[in-house]
């Protein structure tokens, strides 16, 4: 278990940062004015990415591994080969330190480690008769890149050191199986993952191992780095598909917001008692509600397409009415006016008209929304009492006049 949170520690924090920022974006959405709710089908899409995430980044973190491998598994057999034609299965612990055969495979080791700068450092294992296992060949390593030999990290091993390696790969290695040893192994050189390849002498017995290493420092930055750069990959991913994901809701969002406004406005238009009137430019009629029905006496299938001055409008008020029309299309200013309409059935009623403008983004009036009273009573009403009180006038205009008469009569 512990392996395992260990290896997939990054991962885990990817998850975990993914769903608290899935959680946030829902709650932001939550707190419009219109509240958002993201799709199950976005929330199903974000879990696949998640959980597809795992064998991505399981994929792209052994990458650089398999390639490493196989560029070991092409080194390591050749190397083992050239060795074993020098002559290694005759090499003894007691060899000297001068011996022709020797120094040429501790000069091979060094120039196919100068030529390959992946290859950390060559060199071979015996298993001895008391089943130790033992440095045979390890030349000079030049570690630190300075082009010199020093201390004893860089210094040649003598035949014969215990090997601090050990595990089932070596055994494996010294039963005739090439393998890789992933797992890092630390000593006195530094941490390293391993190939090792068997070496055999003329008869056809493993006399040897021959092991290539690698910086375990570098094996495990390769995979992280991959593992980071496939976790931005499915981040990008996530935030495509939450933002999309947003994007609809908060559209659908809108649309039904929308959708319940225009139903309010087109209830609104239904249930008004006032007569609404919608006309394009060329005045005709676009919208007629059951309250214009009762006002003139005209079905909605009637009115539409036609111009309300043709339609509504007496002969006797077109010119005052086509003057309110002008001064709406070039104002842009709502208006309020009264004047003569006629019903259906030829009767004239007298209307009290407010005139809105509508216009689109680009300024272009579109239509006027015209809503009508039927104030004929009222109209009416004012006519008597202006009537009454132009005979009351009259009638004391009248008794002035009798008056001054008289006086001028009785002077005379």
């Amino acid at each position: 278990m512990a392996d395992f949170l260990t290896q997939w520690s990054d991962y885990l924090v990817f998850g975990l940062l993914a769903l608290v920022a899935w959680w946030i974006l829902g709650w932001r959405l939550s707190l419009r004015e219109s509240p958002v709710k993201l799709s199950r089908a976005c929330t199903l899409a974000l879990t696949g990415v998640l959980l597809t995430g795992v064998w991505y980044v399981d994929f792209a973190g052994s990458r650089p591994h398999d390639k490493l491998i196989a560029l070991f598994e092409g080194l390591a057999p050749t190397y083992a080969m050239e060795l074993m034609c020098m002559g290694h299965a005759g090499l003894e612990i007691e060899t000297a330190s001068e011996d022709p055969c020797y120094l040429e495979m501790i000069d091979a080791l060094k120039r196919w480690v100068e030529l390959n700068p992946l290859v950390g450092d060559i060199y071979t294992f015996r298993r001895l008769a008391d089943g130790r296992v033992v440095l045979m060949v390890e030349a000079e390593t030049d570690y630190d890149g300075d082009g010199r030999y020093e201390g004893e990290r860089e210094m040649r091993t003598r035949p014969g050191e215990v090997s601090p390696q050990t595990g089932d790969e070596l055994r494996r290695a010294f039963a005739g199986e090439a393998n890789f040893m992933p797992g890092a192994v630390t000593d006195r050189w530094g941490s390293w993952v391993s190939m090792h390849v068997p070496m055999y002498d003329e008869d056809g017995r493993v006399e040897a191992v021959l092991g290539v290493d690698y910086d375990a420092d570098n094996w495990r930055r390769e995979s992280y780095m991959s593992r980071r750069l496939a976790m931005v990959h499915l981040a990008i991913l996530f935030g495509v598909i939450a933002s999309s994901g947003a994007a609809a809701g908060v559209y659908r969002a809108e649309l039904a917001a929308r959708a319940d406004s225009e139903s309010r406005l087109a209830m609104h238009v239904r249930q008004t008692p006032l007569a609404f009137i919608e006309w394009a430019p060329d005045l005709r009629i676009v919208r007629w509600n059951p309250a214009a029905e009762r006002n003139f006496g005209y079905t909605e299938a009637e009115a539409l397409g036609l111009t309300f001055e043709e339609l509504i409008v007496p002969e006797s008020a077109r010119r005052e009415v086509r003057e309110v029309c002008r001064l709406l299309a070039e104002g842009r200013t709502p208006r309020r006016n009264l004047n003569d309409n006629c019903r259906k059935d030829g009767t004239i009623i007298s209307c009290e008209w407010h005139n809105i403008p509508l216009e689109d983004k680009a300024g272009e009036l579109i239509a006027v929304s015209s809503h009508a009273q039927d104030v004929t009573e009222r109209v009416r009403m004012e006519r008597r009492i202006q009537q009454g009180q132009k005979m009351e006038a009259m009638g004391q205009l009248a008794g002035v006049l009798a008056t001054s008469s008289t006086l001028c009569l009785r002077r005379c």
